[in-house]
């Protein structure tokens, strides 16, 4: 499938602009290993963790680039969540009274997907909030396995400037995962009800 293929190939491309940033870290530092070894640990590591972000359940995904445990989807507290208060008059108008419950909410919303997923705007942000959640948890994985110390008997000691950009580069990740769900469900409902 085309449209799978620009998913991964993006999520390949993050990953790869951080293995040449680690590289250019490893390369550059005087308390690193610099040997054939250390860069081809490296290598396989990104493999990895590109491989390994496949394997996650789309529920631990969603917990991680949301920052929430339960229903952390935000299809599944939409009708609580939306400020905006025209679309939330119109969607009151098209449903009756809008649910409270998450499996409700979530219900009504897939209802919605269904109804106006073939249009380009709602698809190309659902591409974008799936995008977007996966590499924020190839972030997080990558700030597991250096935080954790796996590759030091490998590397020697990463600078601790490396460890917080990870930190930073996945806060980041992880508030643009959240910003592009959120403008996915306002997309779904605004194209819903018009």
């Amino acid at each position: 499938m085309k449209k799978q293929g620009k998913y991964k190939m993006t999520v390949s491309i993050f990953l790869f602009i951080n293995l040449i940033i680690l590289m250019s870290v490893l390369y550059f530092s005087q308390y690193l290993r610099k040997d054939n070894t250390a860069f081809v640990f490296i290598a396989g590591l990104f493999l990895f963790i590109y491989s390994f972000v496949w394997f996650v359940p789309t529920g631990l995904k969603e917990a991680i680039a949301h920052w929430r445990v339960g229903n952390a989807t935000l299809e599944s507290r939409v009708f609580t969540h939306v400020k905006n208060s025209e679309l939330m008059h119109a969607l009151t108008e098209k449903y009756g009274e809008l649910p409270i419950e998450p499996k409700k909410q979530k219900e009504i919303w897939d209802n919605a997907l269904v109804k106006v997923h073939d249009q380009h705007n709602v698809f190309k942000r659902h591409l974008w909030a799936f995008i977007s959640r996966d590499i924020a948890v190839s972030g997080f994985i990558m700030l597991l396995v250096f935080a954790a110390g796996f590759p030091e008997p490998f590397l020697g000691l990463l600078p601790v400037e490396y460890i917080i950009f990870l930190m930073i580069q996945y806060f980041v990740l992880a508030i643009v995962a959240r910003q592009a769900s959120h403008n996915f469900v306002i997309q779904v409902l605004e194209a819903d009800v018009n």
